[in-house]
This record gives structure tokens, sequence and C-alpha cells, in this order.
């Protein structure tokens, strides 16, 4: 057999950054990608923890549909310069709703991300003649308003998504000020005058204002955006063999203002419900973070939270899907680096005994995902190399590294909206890796002391899920009667620590429709992990610290 060469990897731990994917044919084919790339299901938010595989079967899906996929960039439209803008700042100061400016500015991107793709720039042609071409297209088949749109972008539609963003921001910009300006009296100066000489002008916006604001927004943009859509389904993507799918991703890249996000993410899902459910052959798929969808406060914005069901795809993976996937894996390096016999996973690793099962151990470590199970092997190859195989030894030794990474990739994940959340989990170090009722409650007693840390980021997260700080009772002096009064007092901090995959649980008591669990329960593990716990508290023995984590705060091992 071939030896194992340092050098050598598993994969990248981002789908961008692995060859395996990009250059070799390394990605396993999983029933949520063919979700994806079926054009009659519908669902088109991808919903994942990190290293899920969203990205991953994005790829994919541009590489099986290199002439029908095309993608958009949100770190491309600078985000964060035009929220930060000195007319939208003041705009919110004065409570205007921006939610029209943002469904127009994402209606607008997509629409010209359709024109584009299906009028391409080519080398033989400059931009203008492909302008023209478009116009004349519009022309022939008398789509009027479509053809004014058109004109009024001229010829930034083949420019760059920031300038196309830029257009949208100053056309809405110049007409509000316009307004404004009118109304106020200040011959001009629009809102631009007024942070000018704000200490001159004390300005009052009226509902009348707010009101305008968005009668422009609905009448100026939205009206010839809808005849724009009604031209892309009725003369652009009219054949089922134009059929176009449009990816969105890298939503949660580089957010400095959450509420401003979410709304901008809102406005982005109701835009693609309404162009999916308008252009039959247009497919577009947003995939988002379960962390950030989960701050989306669906229930709580001015939409439905009806409308989204059955529109979201949960990526799941599953202990047969993982050993496929490493499997898969293992052949296609074998490819990358010319290992002949091809290595195979059985005999890559120690020998299976009844007492130990060096892959189930392996797998055990991950929450599931192909990324945790990529950044193990990659660890345990750097442990072997100069090895014909992998020893046990090597795997417990690349345990300690790949350990500490999970424990940073864990607070990386969730430390927007839960900063400092890394000294929360620091907090277990050195506790047995499974505790009874007193012992997790002793260790969320102490976990509770942080709040009085002036240092502690956390506090506005934290001190809602500490309950037990308000009261006397600690677990040293008074007794819970019952799971649910201990629910009461510690079930935020735990289920917070459950949904992320840090704490699991067993069941010891029989309930209808349940039955006791040897081995622990997470997240990760059920369809609905965090309503499981909620509705099983009276059944629950025992807590355990998620094994990925052992190692970097030295849990002790029960017993």
């Amino acid at each position: 057999m071939s030896l194992i060469d340092r050098n050598q990897r598993f994969g990248g731990t981002a789908a961008e950054q692995d060859e395996l994917i990009n250059d070799y044919d390394g990605f396993y084919d999983t029933r949520d990608f063919d979700t994806i790339r079926d054009e009659h299901d519908r669902r088109t938010f991808i919903i994942g923890r990190t290293g899920s595989g969203k990205s991953a079967c994005f790829l994919q899906l541009r590489k099986s549909y290199s002439d029908r996929v095309a993608t958009i960039d949100p770190r491309s439209f600078s985000f964060q310069h035009i929220i930060n803008t000195r007319v939208m700042e003041k705009l919110r100061e004065y409570n205007v709703r921006l939610d029209p400016f943002f469904y127009s500015l994402w209606t607008h991107v997509i629409i010209v991300e359709i024109i584009r793709f299906k009028f391409p720039q080519k080398e033989a042609i400059s931009i203008s003649q492909i302008f023209e071409q478009l116009k004349e297209f519009l022309k022939r088949r008398n789509c009027r308003e479509a053809l004014q749109y058109v004109e009024s972008c001229g010829g930034l539609f083949w420019e760059t998504h920031e300038v196309q963003a830029a257009k949208v921001v100053d056309h809405l910009t110049n007409k509000v000020n316009s307004e404004l300006s009118a109304e106020l009296g200040l011959q001009g100066a629009g809102i631009r005058g007024s942070i000018k000489n704000e200490s001159e002008n004390q300005l009052a916006v009226t509902q009348d204002i707010t009101s305008r604001f968005q009668l422009i927004v609905n009448e100026a943009i939205v009206k010839r955006m809808n005849a724009v859509v009604t031209t892309i389904n009725d003369h652009v993507l009219t054949d089922p063999k134009d059929f176009m799918y449009i990816t969105i991703d890298d939503l949660d890249k580089d957010w400095v203002d959450t509420s401003l996000a979410n709304l901008m993410i809102r406005c982005l899902f109701d835009v693609v419900l309404d162009l999916t459910q308008r252009i039959h052959n247009l497919k577009i798929v947003v995939a988002l973070r379960t962390n950030l969808f989960q701050q989306l406060d669906l229930a709580g914005a001015s939409t439905q939270e009806e409308k989204y069901d059955g529109q979201t795809l949960n990526l799941k993976w599953g202990e047969t899907d993982i050993r496929r996937f490493l499997r898969k894996r293992l052949q296609t390096a074998s490819k990358r680096y010319s290992i002949n016999p091809p290595w195979e996973l059985d005999k890559l690793l120690p020998h299976k005994t009844p007492q130990n099962d060096p892959l189930q151990y392996i797998i055990d470590r991950t929450l599931l995902r192909p990324r945790d199970a990529i950044a193990f092997f990659n660890e345990i190859f750097v442990q072997a190399s100069g090895k014909d195989m992998v020893r046990q030894d090597d795997i417990y030794t690349a345990e300690r590294t790949y350990s500490r990474k999970r424990l940073d990739a864990l607070r990386d994940e969730w430390k927007s909206p839960y900063p400092d959340l890394d000294k929360v989990l620091h907090v277990f170090r050195q506790r047995s890796s499974e505790m009874n009722l007193e012992d997790i409650t002793d260790v969320f007693n102490n976990i509770s002391l942080l709040l009085l840390d002036d240092a502690f980021q956390g506090k506005s997260w934290l001190d809602p899920l500490c309950r037990s700080k308000k009261s006397k009772r600690t677990a040293a002096d008074e007794d819970y009667n019952n799971m649910e009064e201990w629910y009461g007092y510690y079930g935020g901090l735990f289920m917070l620590l459950f949904d992320i995959g840090f704490l699991g649980f067993n069941r010891s008591k029989i309930k209808p429709n349940m039955h006791p669990t040897k081995s622990p329960l997470y997240s990760h593990m059920e369809e609905s992990g965090a309503q499981m716990a909620d509705e099983s508290l009276e059944t629950i023995g025992s807590f355990y610290i998620h094994p990925a984590f052992h190692q970097a705060l030295a849990i002790r091992p029960r017993g």
C-alpha cells in the first residue's frame, strides 16, 4: 500500500477551496442535491449548519448545468456602503419603512442577472450593440414598459452588481430628496441638505412624507419591474429548455447591522417567492446558515411565517451518508494523488474489533456534517504521514487538534448573535462527559456568574437564559421537585447549548410513545431536535457534552 503523505488531503473545509470537488469528481450526490436541481420542486431556501454542504451543492449545480446557472454574490454589492449612507441613516431615524427599497433592489438585481445571462456580452460585440439588440427584441414584442425600464438603466445592465445597486440607490435617493425638498421648502436641499444644516433645520418628517416615499418606490420602480418580469416569462424564458437557475450564497458574510441585514434577507425571500411563482422556467435557490435563518424572526416580521412553509429545505446528514461520503472521498483522493491500488477505508483505518470501531469513533466526533469529517481526516493524515496505514494512536493524536479547531468553529458559527459564547463553553472545562441534574445545575450556576464580569460581551443574550440568578434557589440548598420546575430556571440555556450541538441527553424514563435511550441524543440526530427535547423534559436522565469537544475542554470520561 502507498505511504500516506502529510500534504495529502481529504479535501478543503470550504467548498470553494476543495480541489476534490472543483477539479475531481469528489461530490457526494445526496438526496438534498436531487431536490435542489429538481425543476419541479419549488423548495428554494436551502438552510443548513456551517459545513453541511450548501456551497458544495451550488458548486455541483454549476458544474452540472453550466449553461443554465447564474450566480449572484451578495458580497459584490457593497451592501455595507449602501445601508450606511447618510441618506439611509436619516431615513431610518425618521422611521421610514425601507422594505420597498430593498424589495426593489433585489428585484432589479435578479432581473438584470436574467437579462445579462440571456443576452451575454461577447468579445466580438460591444455592450452598446448588445443593448441595441435587447431594445429591438422588446420593441418587436411591443413590451413598452419593459423597454422603458431597460432604457432607464442604459448600458449599466452589463456592469457589476455594485454599480447596479448604486444605480437603484441613487434613483430612489434623488426621488426622495426631491419630494422632501418640495414638502419642506428647502429649495432642493433634500435630506443631504438637512444633514449638512441639521442644527438650523430641525425637520419633522410627517406620515405624509413617509407615504410619498413609499409611493415613489411602488409606482416609479415596481410597476415597470412587474412589466419586465411578465416579459421575461412570456418572451425570454418561454421554453422548458430555457429553464434557468440562479444561486445566491454567502448572505451571512461581513454583516455589521444585524437588524438591517435581517430586513434585507426577508425582502429577498419575498422577492424570490414572487419571481419563482411568476416566471415558470426559473428556480432561485438561496443558501442560508441555520443560525442566521433563526435570527430572521419570520414569525415576528410583517410577512406571515406560513408562506415560507414548504419552501425551505433543511440539509441533514445521517451516519450512513457520512460513511458513504468518506468512502467516496477516499476514492477521489486516490485519483488525486495517483494512489494505486486505490485506498480502501476499511484497510486504511485500524482493524475493527468488538471493542473498537475506528470509523465509528471518528463519526461520533462529528456533528454529522461533511466538513467535520474532512477536517478530522486531514488531521489524521498529518499524524499518519510516512505510514502505510493509520494507527489508533494517530487518530487519538489528531483528535487533539481537531477538537480544538471544532470548538473554535462552533464559537465562530454562533458568535452572532451570541458573542463570547466560547466563555460559556469553557465553564464546562474538566467536567465529566456525563452529568446528572445536580452536576449540570452547578455548571449553569457558574455560567450565570459571567454576568458579573464587566468584560463579558454576552450579557444581552445570556441574562434572559439565566433566570436562576434572580432566585435564591440553587441545586446546593434546595431540590427541584420535577424536571419541569428545573426547566423553568435553566431551560433556556440548556436549549441553546442543545440546539448548537454542544449538549445532548438521554431518556431514562418511559413515556407514552417514547423509549429509554442508552446513547445520547443530539440535535443533529432528529429532524426537529429542539422540539424533541422540549417535549420530553421529564424523561431526561443524564446530560452529555458532545465528544467533538472533549479534548479541547479536557472533559473527563464518565464514571
